[in-house]
């Protein structure tokens, strides 16, 4: 076995030389043969996982946050290729919703423990995501986040500070089960893990094996109740607000009322622009990842 490892130099506050030295001497002294590539450019993970697809005797490993995964994974799905996590973002979501290790030697453990799984991905049009896609409020704070020169927590908590004042609800049509409802909602989410990263849960029973996505609407609330939804997050229990409700489907299409413009929405936790209406579905047991032996 080969483990490929694909570097995003600029995630986290780790020194990756130290880090890559460190790896280098497990790996030599474990007799494994291995390689490293530097991410150069956004959307250069991409072309170096694609060159990686189709070879099953290596393992590739990515290095950084959901945004370096999601490059990655997205070129490994539905192929033989299975892959690893080394998380060093701002979130860490779908590490975090794996019960990874956030220590990059104690994840490298579990990457040479070999314990495999298959795992679901949802796509949003014609993108992929492993974590959540998200329209409204979350998409906005991700749209401004992608725009810091500094990141983590506390960056996107001043995100979400300087932004919710002034965000107001949208109307929203949301379609799915041959069912159509009308929303006016603050946020809504396709969730495919649990939680957004850094422990903020918006869809507590969500599995990422179920070959189903989860709908978590968060509805037009007074501005009172934003610090008690926020904190809601982090104590795993905005299931309880009745502002939120959440469907599990296995696909789902959304619209905005009276709005043909581009809009924010999220994959991930990356901004990206989008032409609504969107489809968003599940792709069952897409993609061969590593994880803990006692994850399952």
């Amino acid at each position: 076995m080969k483990y490929a490892f694909i570097i995003n130099p600029i995630a986290g506050s780790i020194n990756k030389n130290s880090l890559v030295e460190e790896i280098k001497a497990e790996l030599q002294h474990r007799n494994l043969e291995f390689e490293f590539h530097y991410s150069e450019f956004k959307g250069h993970s991409i072309e170096l996982a694609k060159k990686l697809r189709d070879n099953a005797n290596t393992t590739v490993v990515a290095i950084g946050g959901d945004g370096t995964v999601n490059e990655i994974g997205s070129q490994l799905i539905n192929s033989n290729t299975t892959l690893g996590l080394i998380p060093l973002g701002s979130g860490n979501g779908l590490a975090r919703h794996l019960k990874l290790p956030l220590h990059p030697m104690k994840a490298l453990a579990v990457i040479l423990e070999g314990n495999s799984a298959k795992i679901d991905a949802g796509k949003l049009n014609e993108k992929v995501f492993f974590v959540t896609c998200g329209f409204g409020f979350d998409a906005e704070v991700a749209h401004n986040f992608n725009q810091r020169n500094s990141r983590g927590l506390i960056g996107y908590v001043k995100e979400v500070i300087k932004l919710f004042p002034y965000y107001t609800a949208k109307q929203y049509r949301l379609e799915y089960d041959g069912i159509l409802k009308s929303r006016t909602a603050f946020n809504v989410t396709v969730a495919n893990a649990s939680q957004y990263g850094n422990d903020a849960f918006i869809a507590k029973d969500a599995s990422v094996q179920d070959g189903l996505l989860d709908l978590c609407v968060i509805k037009n609330y007074p501005k009172l109740f934003g610090p008690h939804l926020g904190l809601s997050l982090f104590l795993n229990n905005l299931h309880n607000s009745s502002f939120y409700r959440a469907k599990t489907v296995a696909s789902v299409k959304i619209e905005l009322e009276n709005n043909t413009e581009l809009i924010h929405a999220q994959i991930d936790g990356e901004a990206l622009d989008l032409q609504l209406p969107a489809r968003v579905e599940c792709l069952p047991k897409a993609l061969h990842i590593l994880v803990p032996k006692n994850w399952m």
